[in-house]
């Protein structure tokens, strides 16, 4: 199998001395999903960013699709596609004039754009909804669209930063579904930022699990979830106390829990059986 995505030595350092990244080497191959799993300030963006051309790195090599990014960083941009964590898409335009938009600004045809467009809405289970403004859109339609507009110039990797993080279970389980569907039809190679166990797990050929700026273990989804033993819970508290993250250290099952902005992320021997108890703990 080719390898398309090589990174070794990979570091970066922040003008403040914060190490981002610490020496990362990892390779993904062709027509793959690669899960880079870890919690919130592991590095799995700064990773993503680097990969894709938005930051510069500090040191290290980094190859992708043949190209060497510190010699051609603009031809790696034409041949990947990005779907950010947070929704990117216009939602006073309608599904097809976002897409209409961005295939302007690449300098798409219009009769190129109009036939890649409807075969897009088709395939993703949106064309009811093309001309439908982006507002009035599900959170999974959502994920669907930037996915589009991913795809829209054929890339031969997709991106996808925690792209399920603010779905709901259903809408989840579908776009893994057409995650899964769309590697099997296109055998598109898929780069996956994720701090959920069961995502990794249902999606991925490989996991690397980073921690601290280095990637810990890498490996087969049933052999890293082994090495894990545990599920991540996202919890948002309004009102929290100060000792709340005592309150959750102490329910049977939670391992470790980490603050990340206005949430906390638990992590747990099992999800199922914590997920409840967390929530009765929250409301008491």
């Amino acid at each position: 199998m080719n390898v398309i995505i090589e990174a070794k030595g990979l570091t970066k350092e922040y003008k403040d001395g914060k190490e981002a990244l610490r020496g990362l080497d990892f390779t993904v191959e062709e027509g793959k999903i690669f899960g880079l799993l870890g919690l919130n300030g592991a590095g799995k963006t700064t990773t993503m960013s680097i990969l894709t051309t938005m930051i510069r790195k500090t040191q290290g090599k980094v190859i992708v699709d043949e190209i060497d990014l510190d010699e051609n960083p603009n031809e790696i941009r034409k041949n990947i596609g990005i779907v950010f964590q947070e929704s990117t898409s216009d939602n006073q335009l309608t599904g097809r004039e976002n897409l209409q938009y961005i295939a302007g600004l690449s300098g798409m045809s219009s009769q190129t754009a109009d036939q890649k467009i409807n075969e897009l809405f088709e395939k993703m289970g949106l064309k009811e909804s093309a001309d439908i403004l982006v507002k009035r859109y599900s959170g999974g339609m959502k994920r669907k669209l930037e996915l589009a507009v991913a795809m829209l110039q054929n890339p031969r990797i997709i991106f996808l930063d925690e792209p399920t993080l603010q779905l709901d279970p259903a809408s989840r389980a579908e776009f893994w579904n057409y995650i899964k569907k769309l590697k099997e039809r296109t055998g598109i190679t898929i780069f996956l930022n994720t701090h959920y166990l069961d995502e990794a797990e249902k999606l991925c050929d490989v996991i690397a699990i980073i921690d601290q700026g280095r990637i810990i273990a890498k490996g087969p989804p049933d052999i890293i979830k082994n090495t894990v033993k545990g599920d991540i819970i996202k919890v948002k508290v309004e009102n929290e106390t100060p000792s709340f993250n005592k309150i959750i250290q102490d329910v049977h099952g939670v391992l470790e829990v980490v603050k990340s902005n206005s949430y906390y992320l638990i992590k747990c021997e099992n999800s199922n059986q914590v997920a409840p108890s967390v929530v009765l703990k929250i409301k008491l």
